[in-house]
């Protein structure tokens, strides 16, 4: 399978500036039930990330020699 390492790159350079714009909302300015909301889709994201990182320590796994990863 091959991986477009500039879109993949894009990507999380994406990821990374929605954070930085996320962490700069003043969330003081928001009612209960938005924060609710708000805190629902953050736990949704929060859940999602440990998927991604498993499927990179798994392919690490299968894929790199004990050398590569300092041992």
């Amino acid at each position: 399978m091959s991986v477009d390492r500039e879109e993949l790159r894009a990507a999380f350079d994406a990821l990374d500036a929605g954070l930085d714009t996320l962490l700069g909302f003043d969330c003081e300015a928001l009612t209960t039930p938005e924060l609710l909301a708000w805190l629902g889709r953050v736990e949704k994201v929060r859940r999602r990330l440990p998927a991604l990182e498993h499927a990179v320590i798994n392919t690490l796994a299968h894929q790199a020699t004990p050398e590569e990863l300092g041992g």
